[in-house]
């Protein structure tokens, strides 16, 4: 084999090699990026929601709820009383028109 053939070879394989060194590389790389992911994804599913199904009152609890509530004295209906403040705009107020300038807060320039 020639001299120049021989160092062709050689150039082809050295590019070889470093090609394969490339997507080695690139090949961890995207292993790595894969498993960050895989992480987020589980660390995402980590946050659910409760199924409120699994925490529903269960037909037992209910009756025993009814039963008490069955038990409690009935109470009348209670009447709302009205507060017995005064009114004080009312009460300060002895001129209509300044009823009028009270309510809306008309306040006048000298």
């Amino acid at each position: 084999m020639s001299r120049p053939t021989r160092a062709l070879f050689l150039k082809v394989g050295k590019t070889i090699d470093r090609i394969e060194w490339d997507s080695t590389q690139k090949d961890l790389r995207l292993a790595a990026q894969a498993s960050q992911i895989e992480q987020l994804r589980a660390a995402k599913q980590k946050k659910k929601a409760i199924d409120c199904n699994e925490t529903f009152a269960s037909i037992e609890t209910i009756r025993q709820a009814k039963q008490a509530m069955a038990a409690l004295p009935t109470t009348s209906a209670r009447t709302r009383v009205p507060n017995r403040t005064t009114n004080t705009r009312d009460a300060s107020v002895t001129n209509p028109q300044d009823a009028y300038m009270h309510v809306f807060s008309i306040n006048e320039t000298v």
